[in-house]
């Protein structure tokens, strides 16, 4: 009588050799395995067209979701370091998942490929550029490749008098945070402000009106809406389990959709054409950038190149190669504009890089 070692030896023996018999218990197990892949590589399918659905519908409303907006969009695709080894392996047929979910991830990251439109002699190119943290990167060379005819700047409180010096041939006001530059004369200028729950108010844009060169007035925004980070950095680690953590996200964030919803009420009586340019603090896809572009186009969406991504240009995350992972800063247009191109500040280590948008009032 064998001894149980034997026995164990005698079945493993049988397992293999008998591996090419179609009803051996090899080529079960095999078939058990291919299935439990086929399995795993299509709840992460489903799981991740889900995921990125209810990013867009419901996004910063429910705190996790919003702690995924503002990661890389890359590492949604980390199961695959797994599953793609495995499924090589035992049946690589299904790797046709990996790339769907890989096309859907790129898709919903925002990767853009819209060719230029031609130009005209209505056409405006407005430039944007938070000021708060340029790390000594020049603005200049950048501009010397764009030919603006609008810089509008954030985070430039007390900078009017300067910007007026560097640029001494163009028209130069500023209110609050909020500095516009404009090689066409400038008739108005007006802080945004929007009443809050508690009795203040917030000045998340100012308006400036412009008379470009066929003599059109058109209403240029300057926008920053107040950024999430301090509220993230407090569910990071044990925050996460914080009720009180959770609490005081949820309620920044419904002051954030309200600041939001008082700047689109302003637009919807807003009789110029206009522009809105800024750092919106808001990644491009979620609730709040749904909101805007229904309202408005997103020029890079319609005319950019590649993701797009402008923030952080000074980036020291080894998982994105130190190159930056979100485009927080857009220039949108009003339906009286058509969209011809816009392109980011290349290679700056500055914490926004700038945009610029080259648009055309349409006839």
């Amino acid at each position: 009588m064998p001894t149980p070692l034997e026995s164990i030896i005698d079945r493993i023996d049988l397992f293999f050799t008998d591996r090419r018999n179609p009803e051996g218990s090899f080529q079960r197990a095999l078939r058990c395995f291919r299935l439990t892949v086929f399995g795993a590589n299509l709840l992460y399918l489903l799981s991740l067209v889900s995921l990125l659905v209810a990013i867009s519908v419901v996004g910063e409303r429910f705190w996790l979701l919003a702690l995924l907006l503002y990661i890389p969009v890359h590492l949604w695709l980390t199961p695959l370091l797994v599953l793609t080894p495995v499924t090589i392996l035992v049946c690589p047929r299904q790797l046709i998942l990996h790339l769907c979910a890989c096309l859907w991830v790129c898709f919903h990251g925002g990767l853009v490929y819209s060719p230029e439109g031609g130009g005209g002699d209505r056409t405006v190119t407005v430039v944007t550029s938070n000021q708060g943290n340029r790390n000594g990167v020049r603005l200049s060379p950048f501009l010397a490749e764009i030919e603006p005819d609008f810089l509008v700047f954030q985070e430039a409180r007390h900078r009017r008098r300067a910007f007026a010096r560097t640029y001494p041939d163009w028209h130069v006001e500023g209110t609050g945070e909020f500095v516009i530059v404009s090689r066409f004369p400038l008739k108005s200028t007006r802080i945004i402000r929007i009443p809050l729950e508690n009795g203040s108010t917030f000045p998340v844009a100012a308006r400036f009106e412009a008379k470009i060169a066929d003599g059109t007035t058109v209403a240029v925004y300057a926008v920053h809406v107040p950024t999430p980070r301090s509220d993230l950095e407090r569910l990071i680690g044990l925050g996460l389990f914080a009720a009180e953590g959770r609490r005081a996200f949820k309620e920044s964030v419904a002051e954030r959709i309200h600041l939001v919803e008082g700047l689109l009420n302003i637009l919807q009586e807003e009789r110029l054409p206009y522009l809105l340019a800024g750092d919106f603090n808001i990644p491009a896809r979620g609730y709040l950038y749904s909101m805007i572009a229904d309202r408005a186009q997103d020029v890079f969406f319609d005319k950019g190149l590649g993701f797009g991504y402008t923030f952080p240009g000074d980036s020291r995350n080894p998982a994105v190669f130190f190159k930056p992972w979100l485009r927080l800063d857009y220039v949108f247009a009003s339906e009286a504009w058509e969209p011809l191109s816009c392109r980011v500040e290349p290679g700056s280590r500055a914490q926004h890089r700038a945009v610029a948008a080259t648009v055309v009032l349409r006839e």
